[in-house]
């Protein structure tokens, strides 16, 4: 059974080149083609594909029990279509960074002297990639710092 409502104000509103549903039902990426070469060259120890949960409850998931992973929110690039959701829906950013991605799909996981390498790789192919953070000694969780910057809507 499926229940839906949709508001036309919003749904109709012009967002990018068409409007904010067409902006919302984009279809998903497939990551494969780009990262099929960097675990060929073994250049990534990890991946996490940012769902539901966000990046605290999907990154988390391939940490070992001594690591954290150290993320910097100001260095999102964050679509604005984000922004509208969270205009729209009044939602406080630790909702927005629970709920969405943000823009950040997926996360690659490196050491740090592989880091340019897949960078070059993934920027060869047409992907947006930019450092997020990093890996530390920890206890196997996700903490994030630093101020998330919505663009305009």
């Amino acid at each position: 059974m499926v229940a839906a409502r949709r508001s036309p104000k919003l749904a109709d509103e012009p967002h990018g080149d068409g409007t904010f549903l067409d902006a919302v039902l984009e279809p998903h990426r497939c990551y494969y083609p780009a990262l099929k070469g960097v675990f060929e060259r073994g250049l990534a120890t990890g991946v996490a594909h940012i769902t539901g949960g966000g990046i605290r409850e999907n990154l988390d998931r391939i940490l070992p029990v001594d690591l954290d992973a150290s993320v910097d929110l100001s260095t999102y690039r964050i679509p604005s279509v984000f922004e509208r959701i969270r205009r729209a829906a009044g939602l406080p950013d630790t909702d927005m960074l629970r709920t969405f991605n943000l823009g950040v799909g997926l996360t690659l996981v490196c050491r740090p002297h592989d880091v340019a390498a897949v960078l070059a790789h993934l920027q060869k192919l047409g992907e947006e990639a930019y450092v997020i953070g990093e890996i530390v000694a920890g206890s196997g969780k996700v903490a994030c710092h630093g101020a998330l910057s919505f663009l305009p809507a």
